[in-house]
């Protein structure tokens, strides 16, 4: 089981080791520093989804994978860290 953080209401920063943060449809969401080689970061929609949650990578740091490597919106995303400042996409959007 995947631990769950608070759920992420209003477009900020996501903080922390949680692996799961529900997030509301309509927001963007700021991924913490990728350094550490194989974190998780699981970001869905509470729905119902109308615009998505787009992700966004921090400073320094870039989104690799099926969001096309740069801020789109999706319903789901499952990111992981290569610890070099990647945040790499692996799931369905």
């Amino acid at each position: 089981m995947f631990s769950s953080g608070a759920n992420v209401t209003t477009s900020s920063t996501v903080t922390g080791t949680s692996v799961v943060y529900i997030c509301t449809d309509g927001i963007t969401v700021t991924l913490p520093a990728a350094t550490t080689k194989g974190q998780m970061i699981v970001l869905p929609d509470a729905g119902p989804i109308s615009s998505g949650v787009t992700p966004h990578a921090g400073s320094g740091d870039t989104l690799v994978g099926a969001s096309g490597g740069g801020d789109s919106a999706g319903a789901n995303f499952f990111f992981i860290s290569d610890g070099n400042h990647h945040w790499n996409n692996i799931g369905p959007q």
